[in-house]
């Protein structure tokens, strides 16, 4: 079916313009139409501005005032604070102005010689004497009545009775200890001092009534340190050349704060049988090194074996038994001879043995006086050749070898068993070695256990001075068992007695 599209066309006619009609009726009131629905809210609205402020309000009135707390307890005293130290004094002040002078005084009363001394005010106490005063000089005069006294006995002015004498013998009390009584004037007079001061500072004086015997005991700490008290001459240096010691020993137990050091001693001028002068034809005291420490001290140095100089040693007889000395005591530890070497007296003596390697003590034995076979001085040891070795029970290793430092094995070590004094050595030779039909010759040294010392085992030995060995050098140090192969210029041995 095919749609029609209808159209009403209306025609408008305009003519002439009419008069204006009256107001028609007023229409009746419609009826209310339906609530619409409530739309989206809108979006914030920007913050208004800071109001103006407010004035300021009146000042309240002020409240009324609290009551009164109450009182707290007192609190307990603190400790008193240590006293401050003492300010130092201050500066003296100027001096001042002279005083004005004084008014004159009133005149003086007349002398009264009464009031100064009557009889009764000059009793002395003593029976015999008649006290008086003295009016023109008001002073007490004490007269001695010997008729007051007894027989045999005199009357002396502040002593009393006393017993007459011609001689100090008639005025001896009995009494030692309160000193030497005197006759003075015919009459006896104590004794001033006690009998028992002997002038001397660092001495304690005691006095023995009994034995009628003073007591003189030096006390070393009234000296200063370095010195000790000598009861004659008062505190003094012990080892010095005007106070030589007997030994080192002697020093240190004259002295005993002595240190390690040079001292003085003074020895006999030769030892018994010789008639020669001290060694090197010196007389005297002489300086020596002291050690004063190790095992006790008191060792006196008599000589040193070194390796580090000319070969002197390694001959059969030479230093060891003649009276010679060498080496100096600024190197103790270069070769070295002592004249207490041939001089100091070593008949109850114990010898100390002492090695150092490289400039070090490595170790040190005390050999003790039966190894002497009854030698007065140490050069008695090498005049003839001993084959005896000295047990290794005489030998006391106090100082062992820490390391094998110096030694060809550690099984040398002081301490250990093939070192001096160890359970595989035979003990300690003196100029033992081998005899001329054999090897070897040597001055001091050990072998194995159950050898004497002539045996070709020669665990260590000083000073070889005869051999065919390619082992061995004509050497104050060589190649024996204990050192081969080391250095033997970095060796030194000494020998020391106390």
């Amino acid at each position: 079916m095919r749609k029609v599209l209808s159209a009403v066309i209306t025609f408008t006619l305009f003519g002439c313009t009419g008069s204006e009609g009256k107001p028609g009726a007023t229409g009746t009131t419609g009826t209310t139409g339906t609530t619409g629905t409530t739309g989206d809210s809108g979006t914030a609205g920007q913050q208004g501005q800071d109001g103006i402020p407010g004035e300021q309000g009146e000042v309240g009135q002020q409240g009324a005032q609290g009551d009164t707390g109450v009182q707290g307890e007192v609190g307990q005293q603190g400790a008193q604070g240590d006293t401050g130290v003492q300010g130092e004094p201050g500066q003296q002040g100027a001096q001042g102005d002279a005083g004005v002078q004084g008014d004159t005084g009133s005149p003086g009363t007349a002398f009264d010689a009464g009031a100064l001394c009557s009889g009764d005010d000059c009793d002395d106490g003593f029976a015999c004497t008649i006290d008086v005063c003295d009016i023109n000089s008001g002073t007490c005069v004490h007269v001695p009545d010997t008729s007051a006294c007894g027989a045999n006995e005199m009357c002396v002015a502040g002593a009393g009775c006393v017993a007459e004498c011609s001689v100090p013998a008639d005025c001896d009390d009995g009494n030692f200890c309160n000193g030497v009584e005197i006759c003075s004037g015919g009459a006896c007079v104590p004794a001033t001092t006690s009998g028992c001061d002997d002038g001397v500072a660092c001495t304690f004086d005691a006095c023995d009534e009994g034995a009628d015997k003073c007591l003189y005991f030096p006390v070393e700490s009234y000296c200063p340190v370095g010195e000790y008290c000598d009861g004659t001459v008062g505190c003094t240096m012990a080892g010095t050349e005007s106070n030589p010691g007997s030994s080192c020993l002697d020093i240190l137990q004259t002295q005993s704060d002595a240190g390690d050091g040079i001292y003085w001693i003074d020895t006999p001028t030769a030892p018994s049988g010789d008639a020669g002068a001290d060694a090197g034809g010196a007389t005297g005291p002489y300086e020596v090194y002291c050690d004063m420490v190790t095992d006790g001290g008191g060792w006196t140095l008599l000589g040193t074996i070194s390796g580090a100089d000319s070969n002197t040693w390694n001959t059969e007889f030479g230093y060891w038994s003649d009276r010679n000395v060498q080496g100096s005591l600024t190197t103790p530890w270069l070769d070295y001879k002592s004249r207490s070497w041939t001089e100091l007296d070593v008949s109850s003596a114990d010898i100390m043995y002492q090695r150092r390697y490289d400039n070090v003590v490595r170790a040190r034995a005390r050999i003790k006086n039966a190894c002497l076979w009854g030698s007065s001085r140490f050069m008695d040891l090498f005049v003839s050749s001993n084959t005896t070795p000295c047990p290794a029970s005489q030998i006391i290793v106090f100082d062992p070898a820490q390391s094998g430092t110096g030694l060809a094995s550690v099984n040398y070590m002081e301490g250990s068993a093939s070192g001096i004094g160890g359970t595989s050595s035979n003990g300690f030779c003196w100029n033992g070695g081998d005899n001329s039909g054999n090897t070897f010759m040597g001055h001091a040294g050990w072998n194995s256990t159950g050898d004497p010392c002539i045996e070709p085992a020669h665990l260590a030995y000083i000073a070889v001075w005869e051999n065919s060995s390619a082992q061995y050098t004509n050497a104050d140090f060589t190649g024996t068992n204990w050192i081969n192969g080391q250095n033997y210029a970095l060796m030194d041995v000494s020998f020391f007695a106390r």
